[in-house]
């Protein structure tokens, strides 16, 4: 089955809380979750300066977040305009026996991806997206998909990478 692939500001956009990779938002996570820990435990002992301090460094980790998605969205447009002087690039997904093989329409290059490589499926409301173990993102549009095509692809989404995509969604 063969799939269209976009990659484009509104999708990057949509797909903006997936950009930042998982370990990296762990990371942030499990700091703000122990500065929460430390800020009650101020607050507990009295330590209002100590409590402002963890309760501020929350607060900028959450900004620091939403602008790693920005900044990360405004570094993959800036790559597309340099590479292929647009910020819009088309393509296809072929899914074959054993691998994802990707054609770009610009370069008419192609690149096949091991299934195994493939580490995460997220759907929005426009898209698809399989990011792959270094967090590099393939997006789907969804609007060229009838409901019949659509459990088809994610058929094969289950069947080709059944880690990504549990039965019944």
């Amino acid at each position: 089955m063969e799939v269209h692939t976009l990659t484009s500001e509104q999708a990057l956009r949509e797909l903006r809380k997936y950009i930042i990779k998982p370990s990296i938002k762990k990371k942030l996570m499990v700091t703000s979750g122990v500065l929460l820990a430390m800020g009650i435990l101020a607050f507990l002992v009295q330590l209002y300066l100590a409590m402002t301090a963890c309760f501020l460094g929350i607060v900028i980790f959450a900004v620091e977040l939403y602008f790693l998605s920005k900044k990360q969205i405004q570094l993959t447009l800036r790559r597309l305009y340099e590479l292929y002087n647009t910020d819009t690039v088309e393509g296809q997904i072929v899914f074959e026996d054993d691998a994802l093989c990707m054609v770009n329409f610009i370069t008419n290059g192609e690149l096949r991806l091991p299934y195994s490589v493939m580490s995460m499926f997220v759907q929005t409301q426009n898209y698809y997206a399989l990011f792959t173990k270094e967090h590099q993102a393939l997006i789907v549009d969804k609007q060229q998909f009838t409901p019949e095509t659509q459990a088809q692809v994610l058929e094969l989404i289950r069947e080709k990478m059944p880690k990504l995509l549990k039965p019944g969604k």
